[in-house]
C-alpha cells in the first residue's frame, strides 16, 4: 500500500527508496505499481502472483489514504486519528451506501462471496479426496505426515542416549549438540538453523546437508547474519506446522530477536531458540559478545521460558521440555566452557523437585543446612565449590538448580519452599545483574551477580576479577550468616 502518508506528514521528510526496484534486486516478482483502488486491477495483479510459483511476490498499489474523505484525503491526519462521525457520513454518502447505517454489506458483494465459498468448498472436498486415496495407496507416508502435523512428539526420548558420566566435563552447548543428534533421529520434522554460527552453536543436525531449493530434504538452514530474519522465520514455521524449527545464535545477539520472540510468546506458539556462549566466559571476544542482563531481558517477556541447564544432563531435560511445550517460546541457554555432570539428589527425605529445579547438593542425612545457593547454568558448578569450601569450615550447604525460573514460579509454593526453606539465609547467584531472583529473595537473603559490563580476557580470568569464583561466593554466604 504505497500511499506517501506517514504519521509525521510525506513520505518525502524520510523516504526516498523505489521498493519495487529492491524487491526486484531480491529477484522477487513484482508487480505494478498499480492503482489500489482499482479493483479489476487488484483482480489482474492478484492472479498474475498466484501464476507464479517459483518466486514470492509483491504488489505494490498506488492509493490516497482515507480515500473518498472529502477533508481527510491524502493527509497525515487520517493516518493515526478516526476520521469523525461527519467524515464518515460524507465518505459513506460518496461511495453510494447509506449514512445512517452503521453497517452494510452490499448485495454485489454478499453474492462474490457466496460463489467464492461453493467454489471454495468443491476445493476442499477434492484435496480431502486426494488425502484420503494417499492414505490407502501409501499408508506409512500418510501416519508420518499426520504425526509431524500433529506435533505429537515420542513418549521416550532418551531410549538411545545420550549418556554422560558423573563428573565429566561437558560443555552444555556440546551436550546440546549429542542431544540434538539423538533428537534428529526420534523427530523426522525436526529443523535445525543457526545465523551463521552452526560451527559455534553446534546446533547442526549430523549426516544432513543444507535446506537449499531444488532439494529440501536437508534439515539445516543457513541463516547467514540475519538473527532478526531467523527469529521471524521460525515463527512463520512454527505457525505453518508439520516441521519444529528452531533458530541458534549467541546469547547476546538475542537482542536483535526481541521482537520475534515477544510475538512469539503474543502469539502463544512453541518457538524454540538455542543461545549459546551465555555468560562472561565467553572470555576474549570481550564485553560486547558477553552477554550481562540477557537473561533477564528475556525472562522479563510474559509467557517466555529462559532455561539455563547446569549440566550435560539438564540440557537433555531442556531440550523435552522445549519440544513438549505447546503454548508460548522457550529459550535455551548453554555454556561455552565445560561443565561438570551433576547427580540430582534423591531420596526419601529429600524435597520433590519444583518445575525443573532440583538439590544438587545436601548434607549428610539428619544435617540441616545453614545456607542454601541457589544458581542456574555454569553457576550451579560454581556453588558446588563455594560449599565445598564452607564445608571445610563446618558450615552445611545445600545447592538448588533452577534452570528455569518460570516453571519454578508456576510450581506450587509449598514445592518451592521445600527447595528454597525460609529461615535459612539464601544466595542467589548468577553471573548477570540477577535482578529477576529478587521475587524469591527476603531481606535475609543475599544476591550475588555482575552490576557491569565484562572485559577481555580468558573466560576464567574475566569470571574471577568480576567475582564469579568459589571463595567470592562463599565469602558472601559467611556474610549472611554472621
Amino acid at each position: 500500500d504505497s500511499n506517501d502518508i506517514t504519521i509525521d506528514g510525506s513520505t518525502k521528510l524520510s523516504f526516498t527508496e523505489d521498493v519495487a526496484a529492491r524487491f526486484r534486486a531480491y529477484h522477487w516478482h513484482v508487480v505494478g505499481p498499480i492503482d489500489g483502488h482499482d479493483r479489476e486491477a487488484i483482480d489482474a495483479a492478484i492472479r498474475e502472483c498466484l501464476a507464479e510459483t517459483n518466486r514470492p511476490s509483491l504488489i505494490v498499489g498506488r492509493t490516497k489514504i482515507a480515500h473518498g474523505a472529502p477533508k481527510l484525503e491524502g493527509t497525515a491526519k487520517a493516518h493515526g486519528a478516526p476520521l469523525g462521525v461527519e467524515e464518515i457520513r460524507a465518505v459513506k454518502t460518496k461511495i453510494g451506501f447509506d449514512p445512517d447505517k452503521t453497517f452494510e454489506v452490499p448485495d454485489d458483494v454478499r453474492s462474490a462471496f457466496a460463489t467464492w465459498r461453493t467454489e471454495r468448498a468443491r476445493d476442499t472436498k477434492s484435496w480431502d479426496d486426494r488425502r484420503t486415496a494417499y492414505a490407502a495407496a501409501r499408508p506409512e507416508e500418510a501416519y508420518a505426515w499426520e504425526e509431524a502435523y500433529s506435533g505429537r512428539i515420542p513418549a521416550n526420548l532418551f531410549a538411545k542416549g545420550p549418556t554422560w558420566k558423573t563428573g565429566e566435563g561437558v560443555a552444555t552447548r556440546k551436550a546440546g549438540r549429542e542431544t540434538l543428534q539423538t533428537l534428529a533421529a526420534e523427530i523426522p520434522s525436526l529443523i535445525a538453523g543457526s545465523a551463521d554460527l552452526f560451527e559455534s552453536n553446534f546446533t547442526n543436525i549430523e549426516n544432513s546437508g543444507p535446506l537449499l531449493p531444488p532439494a529440501f530434504d536437508g534439515r539445516n538452514v543457513y541463516y547467514g547474519v540475519r538473527e532478526h530474519a531467523m527469529g521471524s522465520i521460525v515463527n512463520g514455521m512454527t505457525l505453518h506446522g508439520g516441521v519444529r524449527p528452531f533458530g541458534s545464535t549467541f546469547l547476546v545477539f538475542s537482542d536483535y530477536m526481541r521482537p520475534s520472540i515477544r510475538l512469539a510468546s503474543l502469539m502463544e506458539i512453541p518457538a524454540i531458540h538455542v543461545f549459546t556462549h551465555d555468560s562472561v566466559w565467553v572470555g576474549e571476544d570481550g564485553p560486547t559478545h558477553q552477554p550481562i542482563e540477557h537473561l533477564d531481558a528475556l525472562r522479563i517477556i510474559p509467557g517466555v521460558h529462559v532455561v539455563r541447564p547446569a549440566d550435560a544432563r539438564e540440557t537433555a531435560m531442556a531440550w523435552e521440555h522445549a519440544l513438549r511445550r505447546s503454548h508460548g517460546p522457550t529459550v535455551l541457554a548453554l555454556t561455552r566452557q565445560p561443565l561438570p555432570v551433576l547427580d540430582r539428589v534423591t531420596g526419601a527425605n529429600v524435597p520433590p523437585a519444583a518445575g525443573l529445579a532440583a538439590i544438587v547438593l545436601e548434607p549428610d542425612a539428619g544435617v540441616k543446612p545453614r545456607v542454601v545457593f541457589a544458581s542456574s547454568g555454569s553457576e550451579v558448578s560454581l556453588c558446588m565449590a563455594a560449599a565445598e569450601l564452607l564445608a571445610a569450615e563446618g558450615v552445611a550447604t545445600r545447592v538448588v538448580s533452577i534452570p528455569c525460573q518460570e516453571t519454578f514460579a508456576e510450581a506450587p509454593k509449598v514445592a518451592q519452599d521445600a527447595l528454597l526453606p525460609r529461615g535459612i539465609p539464601r544466595l542467589f547467584v548468577e553471573a548477570g545483574v540477577a535482578a529477576s531472583w529478587r521475587r524469591w529473595a527476603s531481606e535475609r537473603d543475599g544476591i550475588a551477580g555482575i552490576q557491569r559490563f565484562g572485559a577481555s580476557a580468558p573466560g576464567k580470568t574475566v569470571a574471577e576479577e568480576l567475582g564469579m569464583n568459589a571463595k567470592e561466593i562463599a565469602r558472601q554466604a559467611r556474610d549472611l550468616l554472621a
